[in-house]
C-alpha cells in the first residue's frame, strides 16, 4: 500500500508550514488538519513573484492571520531560511518543501542550528513537466554487488549505477526518479558500506548503512551484499 514519508507527527504544539513555489502543495492538508484539530500552526509561503503563489484565495482562507506570504520581486531577494530558523522556538517542528535551493538552505541552517533530528522535515519536489531527469552521478571505481536471493555477483563498472547493473541482469528492481530522491529504488545492505549520495537518509540512517539508494548510491567496500 502506498506509504507517506511526509506525515504529520502527532502533538499538539505549535508548527511552521515553509513553502516554496508549488511545494506548497504537500503543506496545504497538514494546514487544513492542524486547524481542525485546533492546533497552531503558521504558515510561511514564498515565490518569485505574487502572481506565482498557487491556491492563494483556499490558503489565505485557511490560515487567515497565520499565513505570512514571501515574494521576492517585492522583497528584493530570496527569504532568508537562517533567519526564520533561527527565530523559532526551541521545541517548534518545520514542514518545508520547495525548490532544492531552499530545502538545501533549511537543511544546512538547521545543522548550524544543532536541531535533533526529525525536527526539520521536507518533501523534495523534483517533477517538472518536460525536464528530462540529469544522469546519475558515477565514480571512479568499480565494486560488485551481490544479489542475496540468487547469489549472483554482479560488477558495477565506474560508468554505471547499480540499478542499471541490476536491469541489464535481467532483473526487474523499483525505481522512479533515478535521482536519489523519491525512496522507490530503496533497498536494504546486507554486508559492505555503502557510499550515500541520495537526498532523502537521514544522518543516523547514513551511518548505520544497512539501506541504500540504488539509483545513485555506490560502495566505499570492494562488495555489497543487497537484500534483493
Amino acid at each position: 500500500s502506498p506509504e507517506n514519508d511526509f506525515r504529520l507527527a502527532e502533538g499538539t504544539g505549535p508548527v511552521l508550514l515553509l513553502a516554496g513555489g508549488i511545494g506548497v502543495t504537500p503543506l496545504i492538508t497538514k494546514a487544513a488538519s492542524m486547524k481542525a484539530a485546533g492546533r497552531p500552526f503558521r504558515f510561511i509561503y514564498a515565490a518569485r513573484s505574487r502572481a506565482d503563489f498557487a491556491f492563494l484565495p483556499e490558503l489565505q482562507m485557511l490560515a487567515g492571520d497565520c499565513l505570512t506570504l514571501h515574494a521576492d520581486d517585492e522583497a528584493g531577494g530570496p527569504l532568508d531560511i537562517p533567519a526564520v530558523l533561527g527565530a523559532l522556538k526551541a521545541d517548534e517542528p518545520v514542514y518545508t518543501c520547495g525548490p532544492k535551493p531552499m530545502l538545501k538552505a533549511a537543511v544546512q541552517a538547521s545543522r548550524a542550528l544543532k536541531w535533533p533530528e526529525g525536527r526539520l522535515r521536507f518533501e523534495l519536489f523534483f517533477s517538472v513537466a518536460g525536464e528530462p531527469a540529469p544522469a546519475a552521478p558515477v565514480s571512479d571505481g568499480s565494486f560488485e554487488i551481490v544479489v542475496k536471493s540468487t547469489g549472483a555477483v554482479l560488477k558495477v563498472p565506474a560508468e554505471k549505477t547499480v540499478l542499471t547493473v541490476l536491469i541489464e541482469a535481467g532483473l526487474d528492481p523499483f525505481h522512479d526518479c533515478d535521482k536519489g530522491e523519491c525512496g522507490v529504488c530503496q533497498v536494504g545492505v546486507i554486508e559492505g558500506v555503502p557510499d550515500h549520495r541520495d537526498s532523502i537518509l537521514s544522518e543516523a540512517e547514513r551511518a548505520a548503512g544497512k539501506i541504500m539508494q540504488i539509483c545513485v548510491s555506490r560502495a566505499k567496500s570492494p562488495r555489497l551484499v543487497l537484500d534483493l
